[in-house]
């Protein structure tokens, strides 16, 4: 994907995958999960969803990736209710991983509370004190 492509999708993507720097993978307005059954490397911009509604928590999901290379920015758009510590969200699904992301950018996910990020190296964003 080319700098200031953006691709929003849900369903599967049989090829390679590479955002790069300046283009955003998003999986649209609303929850949903996107399958790349490939390589998934991310040098620009990934949003993702995570919604609590009436006690029940969504959100987007990236999966059957054989490779998950991080980077550029994770943007974690937050909808409904506030989170509570304890909370995770498995976002990403993959056979390896490598990488960091350059940045979060989010609101925090309740009030005290804040993003513990260690857990993206198998995949999965928590909630924290």
């Amino acid at each position: 994907m080319a700098t200031g492509t953006t691709l929003t999708r849900s369903g599967r993507i049989a090829g390679p995958v590479t955002v790069q720097t300046g283009a955003t993978l998003a999986l649209g307005n609303f929850i949903g999960t996107l399958t790349v059954s490939n390589t998934l490397t991310l040098s620009g911009n990934k949003v993702v969803e995570v919604a609590k509604t009436a006690g029940v928590i969504t959100n987007d999901l990236l999966r059957g990736t054989t490779f998950l290379a991080y980077g550029g920015t994770l943007f974690v758009n937050l909808a409904g209710e506030a989170l509570a510590a304890g909370y995770a969200s498995k976002l990403f699904d993959a056979d390896s991983f490598s990488g960091d992301f350059a940045a979060l950018s989010s609101g925090r996910p309740g009030p005290g509370l804040q993003w513990d990020t260690a857990g993206l190296a198998q995949g999965t964003l928590r909630v924290a004190e």
